[in-house]
C-alpha cells in the first residue's frame, strides 16, 4: 500500500525496484500485472488475478474503487489475510487512499505494508536534475556553474508546488531539464546558422 504526492515515483519504485527484487529473489515467480480500477470491475479481478498469479497485481491510482462497493468487497473477499498466491500492491495519492481503506473496515487487513513517500527536498531534486541531463542518451552534458545555480533556484520553486499540481517533485524538475535541453539544442542550431 504505497502513496504519496504526485511525482515522487510510486509507480517507479514498484515497476523498477520492488518488482525485479522480488522477482530476480524467487519470491515472485509470475508476471507483473499492472492495472486500472476500471480492468478491475465485473469478470476483470478474476481475470487479472488468473493473469498475475504467482506474480504482482499492480493497481495504480487505485483510490478510484473509493465509490465501487462491490470491487472493494471483492478485493477483501478474494485476497487472504495471510499469504495467497499473488501480492497485490495498490499506489495513490494519500488522502485519497485513506478515504478507500475506510470504505470497508476488511480492506487495511489485505495489506502487510504500508508506505508513504515524502515529497523531494530541494537538493534531492537538485541531484535528480543533475543526474537526467548527465544520463541523456542522445547528448552528453555536464552543467556548469550557472546552470547549477539555475538548477537550485528550479528546485527551490518545485518544492512549493501545492501538492495535486501536475508535474510536480521529480516529474516537474524533469520537465525543466528536458525544457533547458531543448532551448539549448535550439540555441546551437541557429547559432550554426
Amino acid at each position: 500500500f504505497i502513496t504519496g504526492n504526485s511525482g515522487v515515483g510510486k509507480s517507479d519504485l514498484v515497476e523498477k525496484v520492488v518488482y525485479p527484487a522480488l522477482k530476480k529473489l524467487g519470491v515472485l515467480t509470475g508476471q507483473l500485472v499492472m492495472v486500472s480500477v476500471a480492468d478491475l470491475k465485473g469478470a476483470g479481478l478474476n481475470e487479472k488475478m488468473e493473469e498475475a498469479r504467482g506474480g504482482m497485481l499492480f493497481c495504480d491510482e487505485a483510490y478510484g474503487a473509493t465509490k465501487c462497493c462491490a470491487l472493494t468487497t471483492e478485493i477483501v473477499n478474494k485476497f487472504p489475510k495471510q499469504g495467497g498466491t499473488i501480492m497485490l500492491v495498490v499506489v495513490g495519492y494519500k488522502e485519497e487512499m485513506g478515504e478507500w481503506l475506510r470504505t470497508n473496515s476488511g480492506l487495511a487487513a489485505r495489506f502487510e505494508h504500508f508506505i508513504d513517500i515524502r515529497d523531494y527536498s530541494a537538493e534531492e531534486l537538485v541531484r535528480i536534475g543533475t543526474r537526467f541531463v548527465e544520463e541523456n542518451k542522445e547528448e552528453s552534458f555536464k552543467l556548469g556553474g550557472d546552470a547549477r545555480g539555475e538548477l537550485q533556484k528550479a528546485a527551490e520553486h518545485v518544492t512549493k508546488i501545492s501538492p495535486g499540481t501536475s508535474p510536480a517533485n521529480a516529474d516537474a524538475i524533469r520537465c525543466v531539464m528536458r525544457e533547458a535541453i531543448v532551448n539549448f539544442r535550439v540555441r546551437r542550431q541557429s547559432s550554426r546558422h
